[in-house]
């Protein structure tokens, strides 16, 4: 499919799906184009809404608000979280085998996934985007944006917690290096020994330039760690 077809789909379901932003003080969205991406953004006297895709069938849609992406607002919605795994099913393995391979006949099965499934899809995404909107509209208002920080910090936290939990049961060993020109590198592995490699062969910064180093066990300890 050519990029102006998918184009005119995504147009027409974002002058369906958000015209009622009309009502909240945003013009129709302009159109602009950086490099392969494909953009349309709309703003009112504070608040700046960019939607946008790039120009292969495949591609998912994204959508922020000031910057943040607008699905935070609602990171419990199953329809919105359906949308990425939907996504995957429908090209994840074509789109690995295009890549590896560069045969268009790849190229050709994700468009068709597209025009099967794919439109729909985008177009349920982008409908659900702007129910999000509706349903929370006080970030439509000007600097109302508190709330979507902290549900973007919740969301950190939370997939901290998650690393957290992966790595104990992991039962990794993490270790931070700081070198004097402020650089600092984290390595992790599941043996000291394993750490000690890595140290060993860093080529790039001689181990005398190092000015701290720690390492912390599965349950953030911190544990002596000889280099030699």
């Amino acid at each position: 499919m050519a990029a102006t077809g998918l184009l005119d789909h995504v147009r027409q379901s974002v002058e369906t799906r958000f015209a009622f932003l009309q009502s909240y003080g945003f013009p129709p969205f302009a159109e602009s184009q950086l490099a392969y991406e494909f953009h349309f953004e709309s703003r009112n006297d504070a608040v700046a809404i960019d939607i946008w895709f790039e120009a292969i069938p495949c591609s998912p849609i994204w959508a922020t608000i000031n910057g943040y992406h607008i699905a935070t607002l609602e990171p419990d919605n199953d329809l919105i979280s359906g949308y990425s795994e939907r996504h995957s099913e429908l090209y994840d393995e074509y789109f690995s085998n295009y890549i590896k391979t560069n045969d268009p006949g790849w190229l050709a099965k994700l468009t068709d996934q597209y025009s099967s499934f794919g439109q729909a899809l985008n177009d349920e995404y982008l409908a659900e985007i702007a129910h999000v909107l509706l349903r929370n509209d006080i970030v439509l208002s000007v600097g109302k944006m508190d709330f979507l920080q902290a549900q973007k910090e919740l969301k950190l936290a939370h997939t901290q917690q998650l690393l957290h939990e992966q790595k104990a049961l992991d039962k990794r060993y993490t270790c931070t290096i700081c070198y004097a020109s402020g650089l600092e590198v984290e390595y992790e592995s599941a043996s000291l020994e394993g750490l000690r490699k890595n140290i060993r062969q860093l080529v790039y910064k001689p181990i005398d330039a190092i000015t701290t180093l720690e390492v912390h066990d599965w349950n953030g300890q911190l544990i002596a760690f000889p280099i030699d």
